[in-house]
């Protein structure tokens, strides 16, 4: 019953990468390379809107199982698992700067440290015998370690402006929707 509940948890989470992401990665690519953009400011309202889709999928993920009448638990453990789906999110906006740069060493090496993380935490649970909900911890703990490395590495490479731009976020919607609905 357990590995059902988590199986249906990670699969609306897993779906929750067409609101999160909307196509708007290779939309932004190209923006940030027009002339005249400001690249700080450019990747700061991209990763800006990305990160307000990502805590939107959170609140989607959790109004699913609670409105779906899945029980205390399922809730419970969609709460803690889908914070995986901010941190997510957040660090995949940041992998638009090492994509327009060309350079993917940094996104490789986070993946790999953030995979071989979460098999330590899972083999740890493993061990003690652990429930559903502690078992949502490793994704997150990955999701962490992921949009952490991802993060600092595209600060140092490229200085940042977290800004909301409205006109700048409509001009990404308005290309990248057709993209997603075809995606879904």
């Amino acid at each position: 019953d357990d590995f059902g509940t988590f199986s249906l948890i990670f699969g609306i989470l897993g779906m929750l990468s067409i609101i999160t992401d909307l196509g708007l990665g290779r939309v932004a690519v190209r923006l940030f390379m027009e002339k005249g953009a400001d690249p700080a400011r450019s990747a700061g309202a991209y990763i800006t809107l990305r990160s307000t889709f990502g805590v939107l999928g959170y609140a989607v993920a959790i109004a699913v199982v609670s409105v779906g009448g899945y029980g205390p638990v399922t809730v419970a453990a969609t709460a803690i698992g889908a914070l995986s789906v901010i941190l997510d999110t957040v660090g995949d906006a940041h992998t638009t700067v090492f994509q327009v740069r060309e350079r993917m060493r940094v996104p490789s090496i986070s993946s790999i440290t953030a995979a071989s993380t979460q098999v330590l935490a899972v083999l740890v649970l493993i061990q003690h015998d652990a429930s559903l909900i502690p078992f949502m911890i490793p994704a997150v703990i990955a999701s962490a370690v992921d949009c952490s490395i991802r993060v600092v590495g595209a600060l140092r490479l490229q200085r940042i402006k977290y800004v909301v731009n409205l006109p700048l976020w409509w001009r990404l919607l308005k290309e990248a929707v057709p993209i997603s609905m075809g995606n879904a």
